[in-house]
Parts: structure tokens; sequence; C-alpha cells
């Protein structure tokens, strides 16, 4: 009996151990477990998320860490009219998406004398520059002599969409009884006649390179190779209306409000009138090109 006391003793003592190493063992991994999600707690809490797409809601959120990833802007005060104005203006030039932290540190004086008790700060949401086509310059004649090319100026655009409407010679009656307004932006007098009616039409892509979203980019369209006689014999010569739009490649659409439209005449012969005393007038023909008359012409 005393044996089989002690077996149960013995064996009492071993279950014992083995639970209390089962204890032990659990309670390493508990704390193994506590340590680890710790470690996780002050990785979340030390990592900052700075990236352009990060929205902060007010500058209390902005912390000195935040700020040492930041960009500084540098910026020029406008100078006012006035010596002493409420309203101050300032110029800097940004290229890149985010927000702007602007601070005013404490202990600026005003005019009267007082002194800014805090520093102020504030978040300021940047107007985006827009999408844009633009031909450059104002007229709509181009030398037949010349380079014949348009200088076109764009901003965020990748994909330039081009139509040409070239004006068939027999249809210049058309033209000038249907239109009105400016030579090189002509408006037609009923919205179900226009250009596509009087013009043979003619589409062109061109890519461009873009850098980033805000920079202008410049490149030129040719009109050369539609100079060049209808192989059909068609009537259409110098005469042009030029749309460009702009393409959205990725999304397989046209970009909402950026386009431009220029009627272009491409001559190398101009008149140049001049009147009289007697009130009659002298018409002379002379080359675009170098500005000199042009002998021969009926």
């Amino acid at each position: 009996m005393k044996k089989t006391d002690a077996s149960e003793e013995e064996s009492t003592d071993e279950s014992a151990t083995e639970e209390s190493t089962s204890d032990e063992s659990t309670a390493k991994e508990t704390a193994k477990t506590t340590d680890e999600e710790s470690g996780s707690d002050e990785d979340e809490n030390t990592t900052v998320d700075s990236s352009p797409d990060t929205k902060w809601a007010n500058a209390d959120e902005i912390t000195d860490e935040i700020l040492e990833q930041a960009t500084v802007v540098k910026f020029t005060a406008i100078p006012t009219e006035k010596e002493f104005a409420r309203d101050h203006h300032f110029k800097f030039r940004l290229e890149g998406d985010g927000q702007l932290y602007v601070r005013v540190d404490k202990g600026l004086k005003a005019r009267s004398g007082y002194e800014l008790a805090e520093n102020h700060a504030n978040i300021v949401e940047p107007a985006e520059l827009p999408q844009e086509i633009e031909i450059q310059g104002d007229g709509g004649l181009l030398a037949l002599g010349g380079e014949r090319k348009l200088s076109i100026r764009s901003r965020g655009v990748p994909v330039i969409k081009f139509e040409i409407d070239r004006v068939l010679s027999t249809q210049i009656n058309h033209l000038v009884s249907q239109t009105e307004g400016e030579f090189q932006a002509p408006e037609f007098k009923n919205a179900s006649f226009d250009q596509d009616n009087i013009s043979r039409i003619a589409r062109e892509d061109q890519t461009i390179a873009l850098q980033n979203k805000w920079k202008a980019n410049y490149s030129a369209f040719d009109l050369a190779k539609y100079l060049q006689k209808p192989a059909d014999g068609g009537s259409e010569r110098g005469l042009f209306f030029v749309t460009a739009r702009g393409w959205d490649p990725v999304a397989k659409k046209f970009i909402k409000n950026v386009k431009t439209t220029r009627f272009i005449l491409v001559s190398d012969l101009g008149l140049l009138v001049k009147k009289n005393a007697d009130q009659t007038s002298d018409v002379f023909v002379v080359s675009i090109k170098t500005g000199q008359p042009i002998a021969g012409v009926p």
C-alpha cells in the first residue's frame, strides 16, 4: 500500500511537473506574443505615411518628422501698392502632388506693435493646372514658301488628335456667305451647316512625350503633306479648319473641354491696298514671305 502510495505521489509529482512546465511554456509563448504585438505597435507608431496621396485634415496632424520628409517650397513676396497692407500675396513654383503646409512663427509684429502670440499653421490645397491645348499665335496665315507648321502648346495631354478640314475651292462662296466673325475664327451662322459640309476631312494623331502633368509641352504640326494636289483631281487648295483635341489613351476617350480650332490660309500671295487722296485705291500683290511686290499677277 505504501509503495502504491509512493507511486501515486511520484505520478502526481510528475503530473505537477508537466503542468508547471506547460504553464511556463504557455507563459513564455504569451510573453513572446505580447512582445511581438508590442513591437508591432511600436512599428505602427513610428511609421509615417508621407506619400503624395496622403491627405491631412488639418495642420495639427503635421509632425516634425513629417516636415523633415517634406519638400521646401521657395516663394517670393509680391510688392503691395501701399506701405502697410492687410493682404499679402506670394508667388511660388510648384510641380508635384500634395498639400501645402504654411506656418507663420510667433513673434511676427503688426504695424500697431502687437506680436503674434503663437505659431499659426494651416493646410492649403494648391489649385491644379488645367489640361489644355493651344495653337500659338493669333493670326490665321502661313506663308506657302515657309515651314507651313503650326506651333502647338499643350499641358497634361498625352495624345493630340488633329482633324484637318481642307475647304474645297468650289465651296468658298458658301464659306463666305455662311460665316461671320474674325478671319482666324469664323463662326457658322447655321448650326446644321459647318466646315464638314464644304471640306475634305483628314485626321492625324500626335503623341506627346510628357515629362509630368504640370510642365508645358511644345510641338509642331506640319501642314505640308495636306497641301499636295489631290490625286482624284479635287479642288482643295490652301484653306483649312484645323481642330486639335486632347485624347486619353488609357480611358480611350477625348479629354473634356480640351480643344482648340483655327482657320488657316496657306498662301504666298497677299494684297496691299493703299488709299489715295482722291478716294481711289491702288492694290498691289506682294509676297507674304519676302514682303516684295510680285510682277505679272493678273
